[in-house]
């Protein structure tokens, strides 16, 4: 998240949308990070819809489905280092120009 926050005020990424349910407790991730990022001063942080966040997979295609409504092209990808091989294998099956951080 706080690498997320980096970007967007580095002109980076003009957007934020979090993606992640709730893993081991009842914290829902993208909600959390959603309230961070907007307590940090970022205006209108998107969060998937709370039914559509259980995996990487999902998570891709629901972030491509927001982003073709929201006419958005590409996106920076920011997780962790052991998460990277495999968010870059699952979104490079969605035509848009993905950049991993």
């Amino acid at each position: 998240m706080l690498e997320g926050i980096r970007q967007y005020r580095a002109g980076a990424a003009p957007r934020i949308l979090m993606t992640g349910g709730a893993v081991r407790n009842q914290f829902i991730e993208s909600h959390v990070m959603m309230q961070y990022a907007h307590a940090q001063a970022c205006p209108y942080p998107h969060s998937l819809p709370k039914q559509n966040r259980t995996n990487t997979i999902q998570n891709a295609y629901y972030s491509y489905r927001i982003m073709q409504v929201e006419g958005w092209t590409s996106a920076l990808i920011v997780t962790s280092p052991t998460h990277v091989r495999r968010a870059s294998l699952i979104f490079q099956h969605y035509p848009l120009a993905w950049k991993m951080d």
